[in-house]
């Protein structure tokens, strides 16, 4: 029998949403190309990283970044002095995670080099020939991460309020 109060959700908090959402997109980027690794390169792993390791430690560096956030978004709500501060420790997070981007960005090149290696010495099995838009995809995606993040770095560079 159908009990309503059995599915009466409540609505999240708006920042718990954003920290859900942007975490999810960082996170299946993360694992897409991990994934990416697996799938298609012989010796499954890019430099010293295999797709778990990579996966995990990225999602565990980010949800890093997004805590320090948190925290300087919750400083934030303070007093003037509090307030600065807490955009300051908010500006770091967001730092701190475009550097993470960055490196990530350093490994999907390095996978993308493997690829087209792979694909002029003729070593690439047929059905495995449409990575490209799939890498492309997720550097669209880490574009938009990174235009996000230069959005709030300028928005919050003038202060608060």
């Amino acid at each position: 029998m159908y009990d309503p109060e059995l599915f009466d959700l409540q609505p999240l908090p708006p920042h718990w949403t954003i920290l859900i959402l942007m975490t999810g997109v960082n996170a299946f980027d993360y694992m897409v190309l991990a994934r990416m690794i697996h799938f298609f390169l012989p010796a499954r792993r890019i430099g010293m990283f295999k797709p778990s390791l990579l996966a995990k430690s990225f999602v565990l560096l980010d949800f890093g970044s997004f805590v320090v956030q948190m925290i300087g978004g919750l400083m934030a709500t303070g007093t003037n002095q509090q307030q600065m501060n807490g955009i300051h420790i908010y500006m770091a997070g967001i730092g701190v995670q475009q550097l993470f981007i960055v490196c990530f960005l350093v490994l999907a090149v390095q996978f993308q080099r493997s690829m087209a290696q792979l694909e002029r010495a003729g070593q690439l099995p047929f059905e495995k020939q449409n990575w490209r838009r799939l890498l492309y995809a997720l550097y669209l995606s880490l574009i938009a991460i990174t235009v996000r993040i230069i959005y709030r770095m300028i928005e919050f560079s003038a202060g608060y309020g």
